[in-house]
């Protein structure tokens, strides 16, 4: 499946993480799907995108840099075979287990029955294997590498207001925080669409 998984950052410290959106399809080619990731990011405000480069996420990432030079994907480094973050067997189960840590202590809130599902299957395989045994678990990948960017010092640039709310020293919104900004050029209905 192709998925997006949108978390809202509530509080930065301690982390509050709600999920606000998710976005699951087994029939989109990649450069489609990359159109909808590029379209959900500029719908909450420049959210940072975080794409798995493996496999097809490589057609991904490469859509979103150079088609839509969309600055919100976050790269591992700066060079072009950096793009996105590779799931590796030092990288999963860092994202992984951060993952596990946001859930079990309350930091993430998990609103979508399916997400929910498939981490009742959820299994450590050993090894650095973490999967669904009866399952896929495409919607779990999606939310540790949305987790994997608290393990990455990206945030560095955001600070906490007086009263623990989330804030950009830029003066722009943070990542996962619906926009108010109404724009006729741009039609939103294919996003709420059942």
């Amino acid at each position: 499946y192709s998925v997006i998984q949108v978390l809202k950052i509530e509080l930065l410290n301690p982390v509050k993480l709600k999920q606000v959106a998710v976005y699951e399809c087994n029939t989109i080619n990649p450069y489609s799907f990359a159109e909808v990731v590029n379209k959900v990011c500029l719908y909450y405000n420049k959210a940072y995108i975080m794409v798995e480069n493996n496999a097809e996420g490589a057609v991904i990432v490469s859509q979103l840099w150079w088609e839509y030079e969309n600055e919100s994907l976050v790269n591992e480094g700066n060079k072009i075979a950096k793009l996105g973050v590779r799931a590796t067997k030092k990288t999963k189960p860092i994202a992984v287990l951060l993952m596990k840590k946001f859930i079990e202590d309350g930091s993430l809130k998990i609103n979508d029955y399916n997400t929910i599902t498939q981490l009742t299957d959820f299994q450590d395989l050993g090894n650095a294997k973490f999967a669904c045994k009866n399952m896929h678990d495409d919607l779990l990948a999606a939310l540790w590498w949305a987790c994997y960017i608290f393990a990455m010092n990206i945030l560095d640039e955001y600070s906490l207001q007086k009263d623990n709310t989330f804030s950009s020293e830029n003066d722009e919104d943070g990542w996962g925080i619906l926009s108010d900004i109404e724009s006729e050029e741009i039609d939103w209905d294919w996003l709420t669409r059942l």
